[in-house]
């Protein structure tokens, strides 16, 4: 039977690698880096002052976002949209992580080979959404504090227990989940985090996905619509 994680929230970025170095597996709900070709043209016109002539799509979207939005749907700009700042605070989090796990300099593999893996919650939710099977996970409206989120949420909460038998959200977690979308998001982190372990997740496809991948992160979407195969 695995073991989820249960949900902790305010943590610090050293309380979150002392849990991180005690996981098997972790995954994390933030863009593990930026475009490739954002970062080229940043630093171009940095240098120089000329900013090259570059389509803004790549410029906004990472390979793994492009990918993400074939499959499920598209997720938010790291250069253009404000989770640009929860990318910032991952990337040192991915630092100290690291430093602590593999020594000074060390970096993490950003594609996930390093058992940390980038996750989308609501693409996630997408992906397992069984419709044949009676189960839907709409991942539309659970978020934020607006009073239907919560009832949302709550909705949520029981079809995921309803289509994973084996979860066990023990003692305040339940409440948590529903009461919290940032505690929802973990506990849907941590799902695809053992998707990841057990090999259900997509990974690069191509040469240049894999290239990309390992400077802008890759989002590990979930490859089996059951969630009975995480068990």
């Amino acid at each position: 039977m695995p073991q989820i994680g249960v949900p902790m929230l305010g943590l610090q970025n050293e309380e979150l690698v002392d849990l991180m170095l005690d996981s098997d597996w972790v995954g994390i709900d933030a863009p593990f880096g930026w475009p490739a070709d954002f970062i080229e043209a940043v630093t171009t016109w940095s240098k120089s002052g000329a900013w090259p002539e570059v389509d803004r799509d790549k410029l906004r979207f990472r390979a793994t976002d492009r990918a993400v939005r074939r499959k499920a749907r598209l997720p938010l700009s790291v250069s253009s949209d404000r989770i640009a700042m929860t990318a910032m605070r991952c990337a040192a989090l991915l630092t100290t992580y690291a430093e602590r796990r593999f020594g000074a300099g060390a970096q993490v593999e950003r594609s996930g080979d390093d058992h940390v893996v980038e996750v989308y919650p609501a693409a996630a939710l997408v992906l397992w959404s069984d419709e044949a099977a009676g189960l839907r996970l709409n991942p539309q409206g659970y978020k934020g504090t607006s009073p239907e989120a919560g009832p949302r949420r709550r909705v949520l909460v029981e079809a995921l227990e309803l289509g994973a038998a084996w979860l066990d959200l023990a003692g305040d977690s339940r409440e948590l989940c529903i009461g919290s979308d940032h505690a929802i998001d973990a506990l849907l982190c941590s799902m695809v985090a053992r998707a990841a372990e057990k090999g259900i997740t997509a990974r690069p496809g191509t040469k240049d996905e894999t290239m990309l991948a390992s400077v802008e992160g890759w989002i590990h979407l979930p490859t089996s619509p059951s969630l009975d195969s995480l068990r």
